[in-house]
């Protein structure tokens, strides 16, 4: 028998390995497998498909798998399914999604750094696990290899025990190290399936009799479980059943030796014996096509959600809720409850920004077993397991977030669903108060079923201000940000005793920092980036791959080309967040100022205070980012000010004006009492005199929304962007310019001549960011012709690429990648 395995590396297909007698009768695809690949290297992989044919097998060694560490499949025929269809579109490959989907702790690469701490393992192990702790003693004190921990380990359990000790904490890897900071969820302890019957239960304290400290805590377990009115299943946080001296934290780990009770890292929230009640609203939904709610504000985007979530729950089935940001997400479980109105809903979390160990945790929860419950995930969660899923829900689905940039796979989340959802033959449901063009122009046509929120909603009142004039008369002076008729609205409403809201184009202090002597910004010595200066860190920043200088006394240029003159020559430009708190603390010192930026939302704690703080309103001016939208509507804010439209407009990028006018209607709908207040250089800009309510015409309200999108998609038709046209991004990445350079010329050269699948193919572009972590680049756009076949065109592109290898040896140096219906 032989098996195709998916590793986690960018191999176009599949890899074939034999199985050993001895794993005939258990293998079955889905299943974790641990293989050789080259010489030395050991991967955990996924088994494919299985089969007896020996036809590729001929005249090659074929290596055996080496061990299978599950008893069961952890991922579905469904999921694998998947992984090639979009590795086909997306122009990737298996391999990307698998990396994508599955945690590092389930598979693990021979690369992967495996961190010890061996001080946690002072406690008595099993007799193997103990082993192989002594034996890394001996061997390293600080990190290993994956590969070479695997060497330590002798038989067909290695991935077991790699496994076990993972979970007490004795080692982690890589990306538990980097997550260690923010880790979100709640370590619960729950009885194993053996052991939730009454039978069981009594059978087991009468076992316990001699062991006091483990019958005790076994009795402030069910104790507990009784409290919250859960059962022998109910699963209890860690911190409060060992709060207790009665429950020792040693009876514990060794009643999880035992394997009695379980431990798993998840975020939920239990509820039983709480009913649902309903409206008279329309909650079955086309399984043909998906549904495009168009919401009249955000409240009653939720609310309508929780509904449809409530009666998929009350049928038995699962429910998927994608939100834009993990960021927002993460730690908010009950407070998204409560939007939704599904307090009796079991639910769970799911994002990136989660460990591994949470992450794996509920994936085997999916799977094992057949619960109702409600998932609530960012763009991540779209890979889970679709085990008895009988509603997906994409809420905000405009939201840039939703499209993966880096690293590949370059997925959209929403884009995936859609295609999944018809796979599987259920609903799915895209919601928005300001739906994307492409949604838009779905439902026109059709594709889409609709509902839409005829009735227009009070929105708040917009004014504008024209920087021109402000600078002309000298009225806004060199260096502020904030204008006379701003400072005036900011001082009448505090006054009054009400909020005001500053939106900010960046965080951190200042976009750049300018040497008035060799004329030049600092920039990244990695990237093609000014760096940020961060005030509160005092350096600065890249903010595409993390670099970070403490701020100089000198500019590093003018000093390195040996001129010591040049001392006290830089000057800040632009503003930040942490500026714009800085100007309005001069104006109004008295005044109490939150910041809202990914600078003050990071860690656990941070995210708890900071929502807690705007739960309760406790300040007077909030300043922050983008990221304010994604909150609940703050109490009490009668004036939102923009003080940066000029530069959100001048992104160089198709979607530019509609993510703009998408977040002011979002903030005019969720702040209907408040004025927004523009500061712009072109207030009769076309988006702007949109954004006015508009009127009654024949007795029917057109909203400000519809007439923008009809309008943006008649700019769009004319100009050939989506959705009149499908768009491919070729993105050429080399270590030497030359090399990039090259390359996307012989690329571009050769795609233009095949007119029959591309109605354009752009010259090769240096993009606006042409070098990210020492790597240049340039861009290719390829606009598909309407008639053109989309395996055609992915069979020509690879051919395309592969003959060019065999031509040319820069070819082989550089990497090129795709980016599928990009954002911009």
């Amino acid at each position: 028998m032989f098996a195709h395995v998916f590793l986690p590396l960018k191999l176009s297909d599949s890899y074939l390995y034999s199985v050993p007698t001895e794993f005939s009768e258990e293998v079955a695809v889905g299943m974790r497998c641990v293989v050789q690949f080259g010489t030395k290297r050991f991967y955990v992989g996924i088994i494919a498909s299985l089969t007896n044919d020996n036809s590729q097998a001929r005249g090659k060694r074929i290596k055996p798998i080496l061990s299978l560490p599950d008893k069961f499949p952890i991922v579905t025929l469904e999921e694998i399914e998947l992984w090639k269809w979009a590795a086909h579109y997306y122009m990737a490959t298996p391999g990307d999604f698998l990396r994508a989907a599955m945690p590092i702790t389930l598979i693990p690469q021979s690369e992967t750094l495996v961190y010890l701490h061996l001080e946690r393992a002072e406690v008595e192990l099993p007799p193997e696990q103990a082993e192989v702790v002594e034996r890394l003693r001996t061997i390293c004190k600080r990190k290993i290899r994956f590969d070479l921990l695997l060497s330590t380990v002798i038989g067909a359990r290695r991935i077991k025990i790699f496994e076990a000790l993972l979970e007490r904490g004795i080692l982690s890897v890589e990306e538990d190290i980097h997550k260690a900071s923010n880790t979100i969820g709640t370590r619960c302890v729950g009885f194993t399936k053996a052991y939730r019957t009454d039978e069981a239960i009594a059978l087991l304290m009468d076992e316990l009799r001699r062991k006091p400290a483990r019958l005790r805590l076994i009795q402030q377990l069910i104790a507990l479980q009784e409290k919250e009115n859960l059962g022998f299943d109910g699963w209890i946080p860690e911190r409060v059943l060992t709060r207790s001296k009665e429950a020792p934290r040693q009876a514990l780990r060794h009643l999880v030796t035992d394997n009695i009770l379980e431990v798993i890292y998840h975020s939920v929230v239990q509820h039983k014996g709480e009913s649902f009640c309903y409206d008279s609203i329309e909650l079955s939904l086309p399984h043909n096509k998906p549904t495009l709610y168009i919401a009249p504000d955000y409240r009653r985007e939720m609310s309508y959600l929780g509904r449809h979530i409530q009666s998929t729950i009350s049928k038995g089935k699962r429910v998927l809720l994608l939100l834009p940001q993990s960021t927002n997400v993460d730690g908010a479980l009950e407070e998204i409850q409560m939007q939704l109105g599904v307090q009796g809903v079991t639910t769970y979390l799911y994002t990136s920004t989660l460990s591994s160990r949470e992450r794996s945790a509920l994936r085997y929860r999916l799977l094992e077993t057949e619960e109702p419950m409600l998932i609530v995930g960012s763009r991540t969660a779209s890979l889970l397991p679709a085990h008895l899923w009988g509603l997906i829900i994409v809420a905000e689905e405009q939201d840039s977030f939703y499209k993966q940039q880096e690293p590949t796979p370059r997925y959209h989340a929403r884009d995936l669903l859609i295609v999944r959802a018809h796979k599987i033959g259920i609903p799915i449901l895209l919601s928005s108060v300001t739906p994307s063009a492409e949604s838009f122009y779905n439902a026109m046509q059709g594709k889409y079923h609709c509902i839409n929120a005829s009735e227009p909603i009070p929105k708040a009142s917009l004014e504008m201000v024209d920087l021109q004039y402000e600078r002309s008369t000298q009225r806004l002076q060199y260096g502020k940000l904030f204008t006379h008729p701003l400072k005036e609205a900011i001082t009448q409403t505090l006054a009054k005793g009400d909020k005001v809201l500053i939106l900010s184009a960046h965080r951190g202090f200042a976009p750049y920092v300018f040497c008035n002597r060799c004329r030049e910004s600092l920039k990244c010595i990695h990237c093609s980036v000014s760096l940020t200066y961060h005030q509160k860190r005092r350096a600065l920043i890249c903010h595409y791959c993390g670099y970070m200088l403490p701020f100089p006394t000198q500019c590093p240029k003018c000093t390195h080309m040996g001129d010591m003159i040049a001392v006290d020559t830089l000057e800040l430009k632009g503003f930040g967040s942490e500026r714009v708190e800085e100007e309005l603390l001069s104006l109004h010192p008295d005044v109490s100022i939150t910041r809202v930026d990914i600078d003050t939302f990071r860690t656990k704690e941070q995210k708890k205070r900071l929502r807690e703080s705007l739960e309760r309103a406790e300040a007077s001016i909030y300043v922050g980012t983008q990221m304010l939208r994604h909150f609940l509507p703050i109490k009490g804010v009668r004036l939102i000010g923009v003080t940066q439209l000029d530069q959100m407009l001048s992104i160089s990028n198709f979607r530019t004006d509609e993510q703009v006018f998408d977040l002011l209607y979002q903030l005019m709908a969720k702040y209907p009492k408040a004025c927004l207040l523009l500061q712009t250089s072109d207030p009769e800009r076309p988006l702007l005199t949109l954004l006015h309510e508009p009127q009654k015409r024949e007795g029917e309200y057109t909203s400000s929304y519809t007439l923008f999108m009809q309008q943006l998609l008649e700019e769009r038709r004319l100009t050939h962007f989506p959705p009149y046209v499908r768009l491919i991004n070729i993105i050429v990445k080399a270590t030497q310019e030359g090399d990039a350079v090259l390359v996307a010329q012989h690329l571009s050269s050769s795609l233009q001549a095949h007119t029959s699948f591309f109605s354009s193919v752009s010259i090769p572009m240096k993009p606006y960011v042409s070098r990210v972590r020492l790597k240049y680049i340039r861009q290719i756009t390829l606009r598909l012709d309407p008639k053109a076949s989309s395996v055609g065109v992915r069979t020509l592109l690879k051919e395309t690429i592969t003959a060019l290898e065999k031509q040319l040896l820069q070819a082989r140096r550089v990497t090129i990648l795709f980016d599928v219906d990009p954002q911009g």
